[in-house]
């Protein structure tokens, strides 16, 4: 176990990225996205002893997935669909993206706890997001996923203007 988990240090800092033998971790991945873009999810690895999952809220604006609105979703490794597209609607410029590393222990969801963090790879078009849950030292393989972004299509502006606004639904693919 890290001397000091890295929870304690995230709190201790306000939720700014800290520093971890000489590598700059974050707590949260933000993106600011607009409206009708598309984010591409792919899942490249996770830990197989724990079930690991992808947590993604929106700010000003909802997520669409397979026809659904919602304001947060929970992805998770071993049930959501490969090549999963979600689509931002957002009323106006501005919105933002917010995306972390969640767990299941014994039926519980959990996040930003332990040695919870994420290695954040900016590359072109998309993002690898190399994420240690909160069991145990810190391992940056628990999960490895990639996100791809987009600017919306002419296809894909068609298909949201059909997209009802849902009151309540349960985030969970």
């Amino acid at each position: 176990m890290t001397e000091t988990s890295f929870s304690k240090r995230f709190a201790a800092s306000k939720g700014d990225s800290i520093e971890y033998q000489g590598k700059t971790v974050f707590g949260i991945y933000r993106r600011k996205v607009h409206k009708d873009d598309v984010i591409r999810v792919h899942f490249i690895r996770s830990n197989v002893a724990v079930r690991e999952g992808l947590s993604v809220s929106i700010t000003k604006g909802a997520l669409v997935v397979n026809g659904q609105r919602l304001r947060d979703i929970i992805l998770w490794m071993d049930t959501t669909p490969a090549g999963l597209e979600i689509v931002c609607q957002t009323p106006k410029s501005g919105a933002m993206l917010h995306v972390w590393n969640s767990w299941d222990q014994g039926g519980i969801l959990q996040s930003w706890l332990g040695n919870a963090a994420m290695l954040i790879e900016e590359k072109e078009g998309s993002v690898i997001l190399r994420c240690s849950d909160g069991l145990g030292d810190p391992e940056f393989g628990d999960l490895v996923v990639e996100l791809g972004f987009a600017p919306a299509s002419d296809q894909v502006r068609s298909l949201m203007a059909n997209v009802q606004r849902r009151s309540r639904v349960d985030g969970r693919v």
